[in-house]
């Protein structure tokens, strides 16, 4: 499976014709891949635990042998910290920096350097065997998640083009038309489609519905909450008539 997904040419123009702003269309590609994972049958539990096992052992037996060839007192290793030193320095700044170098400075040791993120990374991977569990995992197709993502992502593209909103008056608020939809036509079930596409996975359109009801129940909670004392929309009819 690829980790690095990104849209077509066409994808693009399609974005941009539904009002899709460059951030927001950047936002949206970094998420392809979640999206991707999110809906896809997942490889056996076992088989992604001995990827990360695997990680584990090269990376804190190499943090290891890394910590050993710095040890006093062993010519053999003195000599091989050196010349990994001496390599270490042509490979990061080029031939012309080249020169013997002191082994009681440590910051020109490969080790000073290599052990941290090598001990987080056995960390980091040591952690992901931790969260993987043992319960097997469901593909489920009509899953909101991916369509929350789409949504951050869409708000978080805006957000950097035009700034946080603050009070009623903003100079670009988010538009509407980008709110989450379930309606046949909508921009937002387009985006949402599109993105599926990139994904290579299902049809979104049960998954949007789903998301666009419970986001507007939870609007509307927001609204009573901020102005308790606004007459409903069947008072409002009421005194009309």
């Amino acid at each position: 499976m690829p980790t690095r997904l990104d849209f077509t040419a066409s994808q693009r123009d399609r974005l941009k014709r539904l009002g899709v702003i460059a951030e927001q269309v950047e936002a949206l590609r970094a998420i392809l891949f979640e999206i991707r994972l999110a809906l896809h049958p997942h490889p056996p539990l076992a088989d992604v635990r001995n990827a990360l096992a695997e990680v584990l052992d090269h990376a804190e037996a190499l943090a290891c042998a890394l910590g050993k060839i710095d040890a006093p007192n062993n010519e053999a290793r003195a000599e091989a910290s050196v010349r990994i030193a001496t390599a270490w320095r042509n490979t990061r700044r080029g031939p012309a920096a080249s020169h013997a170098l002191d082994r009681k400075n440590e910051d020109n040791s490969p080790a000073h350097y290599l052990i941290p993120p090598l001990t987080s990374l056995a960390q980091a991977a040591r952690r992901g065997i931790d969260d993987l569990g043992n319960t097997p995992r469901r593909h489920r197709t009509a899953t909101v998640a991916p369509i929350k993502e789409i949504d951050s992502a869409l708000r978080r593209g805006w957000t950097e083009a035009h700034g946080l909103e603050s009070g009623t008056r903003h100079r670009n608020p988010y538009p509407k038309r980008l709110w989450p939809s379930g309606a046949k036509m909508s921009a937002f079930g387009k985006i949402a489609e599109i993105c599926y596409e990139a994904a290579g996975t299902s049809d979104p359109s049960l998954a949007v519905a789903r998301y666009a009801t419970a986001a507007s129940k939870q609007r509307k909670k927001l609204s009573a909450a901020l102005y308790p004392n606004a007459p409903s929309k069947k008072n409002r009819t009421s005194r009309k008539i």
